[in-house]
């Protein structure tokens, strides 16, 4: 049997089911060529997200996967409460001998990076809980001239986080007095060229003389995107056969200050975008999400 044309991963977890069910049945919906879709979420969220499964979609655990590189989760409560005394919620820990204790946002690094065990399709599209297609996506706004397309934004001075994560990108990658626009990678529907992938985890192992796993995890501070968007462009731009800086195909929303009505999120939004962000950590009832949702699909 072929490899589907498309792999769609999704990482996500158990507060996030009711975006992820939104997330599914609109890319059922819209995404308009063959795709397999892998959800990778904890083993403890396996019955939750099992209604989800279907001939093209796929609900694997975390665990699994990173287990072969010798992570292992550590097993702390996820909320310690004591009515009226204390009400903490512990986050994800994970360790690997080498490297120590890493949280789950390096997790996420290393689960997107590690995409290529996962499927043989030479394109691997990443789309996060907190997205959803109103408009259909098909092969031509993914691709221009047989070229994966691959957004790109300048970076400012005032984005410190993505500047240090650009800065460990590059010792990642070893390159030295680099003097080239400094790019912001990170987006939604971002697809990779799964054999770029490949040669990227190489060259970090060949310069570390270590996994690329554990020197991923060492460093901590550090965006898979940026990692990829680097090496694509300024090590081996044959690799990923990409196109940069085109329109992105999402309208996106990160923080709360944003105003959450349909006719200022209008304003917000272009004829590429054919997906709604809205950053899950954004306090806003599921209803009202779904019916913005609703609202921006038929302007």
């Amino acid at each position: 049997m072929s490899a589907p044309a498309l792999t769609v991963i999704t990482p996500s977890y158990r507060n996030d089911f009711e975006l992820v069910v939104d997330l599914c049945k609109s890319l059922d919906e819209f995404l308009r060529m063959p795709f397999k879709h892998l959800l990778i979420v904890p083993r403890s969220d396996l019955p939750l997200f099992s209604s989800l499964q279907s001939p093209q979609r796929i609900i694997l655990a975390e665990e699994d996967l990173l287990r072969q590189y010798g992570f292992r989760k550590i097993p702390f409560p996820k909320r310690i409460k004591i009515p009226g005394i204390i009400d903490l919620r512990i986050r994800e820990q994970w360790y690997c001998r080498g490297v120590g204790r890493i949280n789950g946002w390096v997790i996420q690094q290393l689960l997107k990076l590690s995409a290529p065990t996962l499927t043989d399709a030479e394109h691997i599209l990443f789309v996060d809980s907190d997205n959803v297609l109103f408009r259909p996506l098909d092969s031509e706004q993914f691709y221009r001239d047989g070229k994966v397309k691959l957004s790109r934004r300048e970076m400012t001075p005032e984005m410190s986080a993505h500047l240090e994560w650009h800065a460990n990108a590059l010792e990642l990658l070893g390159i030295k007095n680099f003097s080239g626009h400094k790019y912001n990678y990170i987006g939604n529907f971002i697809v990779w060229n799964r054999q770029a992938v490949l040669n990227l985890q190489q060259r970090v192992a060949e310069l570390s003389g270590l996994p690329w796993q554990i020197v991923v995890a060492r460093t901590k501070r550090v965006s898979e995107y940026i990692l990829y968007g680097l090496y694509c462009e300024f090590v081996a731009p044959d690799h990923g056969d990409h196109v940069f800086g085109l329109p992105d195909l999402t309208c996106s929303f990160w923080t709360n200050n944003d105003q959450f009505n349909v006719a200022e999120m209008a304003k917000s939004l272009q004829p590429s975008h054919v997906a709604l962000h809205i950053q899950s950590t954004i306090p806003m009832p599921l209803e009202e999400r779904r019916r913005l949702i609703s609202a921006l699909a038929a302007i």
